[in-house]
């Protein structure tokens, strides 16, 4: 109901409609949808609403509205420390500093071959300085699960450059 049609009740029955289907059915039937009852030329109750109810409706209007934001956070927060194994994203460790570069990770000799590659992220801080020297990790999505599944199987403990890649699936918070 419009906020102006919560006071208008144009039945001695208490059956509540808004002032245009009222007029629609006096035009009509002219007789109560509930009650089957005729209505007369005046509606049985109206109170108009004053300014304080109008604006006390607006500050209940922004309670809710405050508290349903204030839920939504609250849902949001549980899910921070959650990660989310995604299946088109592949991590890796262990690259050399000469193979953390997107054309190199794209090329169809190392992960490009597995399938269509839709975005590759190179983190090169923090470098790991192991036995082998600095390394460094990336993510590489693959526009099918398949491929990435394929990849990380293809990858998963090779040596390459004398270093050990480890890839698995990537999380995403």
């Amino acid at each position: 109901f419009e906020l102006d049609d919560r006071g208008f009740f144009p039945c001695a029955c208490g059956y509540q409609i808004c002032r245009f289907c009222w007029n629609r059915l006096k035009s009509d039937t002219n007789k109560c949808p509930a009650c089957r009852n005729e209505y007369g030329e005046q509606p049985a109750e109206f109170k108009p609403m004053t300014k304080e109810d109008f604006e006390r409706i607006k500050l209940e209007k922004r309670q809710r509205a405050l508290e349903r934001r204030q839920k939504e956070i609250q849902a949001r927060q549980k899910l921070v420390n959650i990660r989310v194994v995604q299946r088109n994203l592949v991590y890796v460790v262990g690259l050399a500093p000469r193979m953390a570069s997107e054309e190199a990770l794209r090329d169809g000799d190392f992960f490009g071959k597995h399938g269509k590659i839709a975005k590759v992220v190179v983190n090169r801080h923090p470098v790991y300085h192991g036995a082998a020297g600095p390394s460094c990790s990336a993510y590489i999505t693959f526009v099918r699960q398949e491929d990435s599944a394929a990849a990380i199987a293809a990858i998963d403990g090779t040596v390459v450059e004398g270093r050990v890649v480890k890839a698995s699936f990537g999380t995403t918070k």
